[in-house]
């Protein structure tokens, strides 16, 4: 019965052994598996709504952290201290900032952190706060927080006014206006109708134009043809005919004195014109 008891004594020893190389296999190899982090503080002015331990911490976009804790500054009460962890690799530099960030559709903020510029030492080098502090400024969500009281107060006076406008008095004034702008609005039709048929008009008119300038280029073409065919006969009258011309002007000159002096003639000595002699007058015996 010892002999037994013995043997189950040392079987238990050894699961219990076994499983507890095995616990710390996987205990080591996530150790090993497991980055080193850092610790930052950051300071916000004012509200921080949705930011809440877990929140994540994205680096140009890129998750590489999250919110540790979220508390009220000691210092003074209208800042907000937040302590993230991030990765102990992260280029966090001397001029990062962070700012809040809204996350998706549910409300949740995330804080963003700047890369800074490349010239700029590490935060951790320069700084000899525990943890290093980066600095904050106001986000686009955190903008709209803080100015949504502003624009809820101009809401409101937005809508008093607007229910000012529509009393009864000004419901009639309003009623009248829209008859006016109807009645406007059907001149207006009546006149750009007036406006479409001069408009017609007007192309045909235009067009009417243009045939007359067809008409026009066809008669100048005609005319330069006609000119064209008489050029050799006005070239001769020109040369010879001119001359020719002269001359018919000389007799033609000559041909008037002649009659002028035939009928100059005629109208002194008639008698002498039509029967050559002078007649001898009649004597009586």
């Amino acid at each position: 019965m010892e002999i037994r008891a013995n043997y189950v004594l040392v079987g238990v020893f050894a699961l219990a052994m076994i499983i507890a190389a095995a616990g710390y296999a996987i205990w080591a190899a996530k150790s090993s598996n497991r980055e080193a982090t850092m610790q930052y503080d950051i300071e916000f002015d004012g509200s921080v709504s949705g930011l809440q331990i877990g929140s994540p911490v994205s680096f140009n976009g890129i998750r590489v952290g999250s919110v540790k804790n979220v508390a009220i500054s000691p210092r003074d009460s209208s800042k907000v201290d937040v302590l993230i962890e991030v990765l102990a690799t992260l280029p966090v530099r001397s001029d990062s900032e962070a700012s809040l960030e809204l996350k998706g559709i549910t409300g949740q903020s995330g804080i963003s952190i700047s890369s800074g510029s490349q010239n700029s030492p590490l935060l951790t080098e320069v700084s000899d706060q525990v943890p290093p502090v980066i600095k904050s400024r106001n986000s686009e969500l955190q903008q709209v927080v803080q100015t949504f009281p502003e624009v809820l107060t101009e809401a409101k006076a937005t809508f008093k006014q607007l229910n000012a406008f529509l009393d009864e008095e000004n419901k009639q004034h309003f009623d009248k206006f829209l008859a006016n702008l109807s009645e406007i609005s059907g001149t207006a039709k009546s006149t750009m109708r007036k406006l479409d048929q001069l408009a017609a008009d007007l192309d045909s008119a235009v067009d009417n134009v243009n045939l007359a300038m067809a008409d026009l280029q066809k008669a100048a073409h005609t005319l330069n043809e006609t000119v064209s065919q008489a050029s050799p006969g006005i070239n001769r009258f020109s040369n010879d005919g001119l001359d020719e011309l002269r001359s018919l002007m000389t007799d033609t000159r000559r041909l008037v004195d002649d009659l002028g002096r035939m009928t100059r003639k005629v109208e002194n000595e008639p008698r002498q014109f039509f029967f050559g002699t002078q007649m001898r007058e009649y004597e009586e015996k």
